[in-house]
């Protein structure tokens, strides 16, 4: 069973001539989704995902159960890690 990544990007992404040269790449097995509406439906057929610390990002991960690697990207990202 071949392992499936999907890049979900967000529209305030700030760089798209770098992604746009990753997407170029021939990458197996790896799509990358913009400005997506589903987010629910991709992450409850998700079995893991990575994403930044975004309260409702994590909170809808942990409702739908998947498992999940929080990056706290900020400092100020730091009390709310902490308190999870």
């Amino acid at each position: 069973m071949p392992i499936i990544v999907q890049v979900i990007i967000g529209a305030e992404f700030p760089k798209n001539r770098l992604l746009k040269e990753i997407e170029d790449e021939e990458l197996p097995n790896v799509s990358f989704l913009r400005d997506r509406e589903d987010l629910s439906e991709i992450m409850s057929d998700s079995h893991i995902a990575i994403t930044d610390f975004s309260n409702i990002t994590i909170f809808e991960l942990a409702y739908l159960g998947v498992s999940s690697i929080i990056i706290a990207n900020y400092k100020s990202d730091k009390r709310s890690m902490e308190v999870l």
